[in-house]
C-alpha cells in the first residue's frame, strides 16, 4: 500500500516530549540523539510503502517483511534480538508512521470508523528466522491511540 500525506515542519527530539511514556515510539526517540535526527524543513509529503495491509475478523494490520540477519545465528532472531534490530534499524519509528498512514486511510474510506475498534496492530516478520510451530523472528505491536495522535498532529499539515 502506498501513502503520503502532508507534513509540516518539526524535529524528532520535539516529539519525544510530547509522546506518551508508555509508546514505544517514546522509547525509540529517547534512545537517538539530536545529532541523528534530522530536521523536517519546510513543509512537504511524506512517501511510504507499506509491504502489506490486511483485514482478519472485522480488523485491519500492517506487516512489513525484514530479511535482516541479525548476527547470522538461527538463535539470533529471539523478542530481545528482534526488539533490538527493531530499535536499532528505526523500523520502530517506521512502522508509527504506517500506522498513521493505515490510520488515515480506514478514516477516508469506513462509515463507522473507530481505531480501537478495527485497527488490530503491526507485525514485523524477520524470515530468515521464522520455522512453522516457533514463535521467534516475529514482532508485534498495537499502538496505543494517543500515540498514534500525537504522531498525527506533530507530522500532519492539513493546510
Amino acid at each position: 500500500m502506498e501513502f503520503h500525506f502532508p507534513i509540516s515542519s518539526g524535529f524528532l527530539p520535539d516529539l519525544a516530549r510530547l509522546v506518551p511514556d508508555h509508546s514505544k515510539l517514546k522509547k525509540y526517540l529517547d534512545r537517538i540523539s539530536a545529532d541523528d535526527c534530522q530536521r523536517i524543513e519546510g513543509e512537504g509529503y511524506l512517501k511510504g510503502l507499506i509491504d502489506l495491509t490486511f483485514h482478519k475478523d472485522g480488523k485491519y494490520y500492517l506487516l512489513d517483511w525484514k530479511s535482516n540477519k541479525l548476527g547470522g545465528l538461527a538463535d539470533g532472531f529471539g523478542e530481545m534480538e528482534v526488539e533490538k534490530e527493531m530499535f536499532t534499524h528505526h523500523y520502530v519509528l517506521q512502522y508509527h508512521l504506517y500506522t498513521v498512514a493505515l490510520h488515515r486511510f480506514l478514516q477516508s474510506r469506513l462509515r463507522d470508523y473507530s481505531y480501537e475498534r478495527h485497527f488490530g496492530g503491526v507485525y514485523y516478520l524477520f524470515v530468515r528466522g521464522m520455522k512453522a510451530g516457533l514463535n521467534r523472528g516475529i514482532f508485534f505491536d498495537l499502538p496505543d491511540l494517543e500515540t498514534v495522535q500525537t504522531l498525527e498532529d506533530f507530522l500532519i499539515s492539513d493546510s
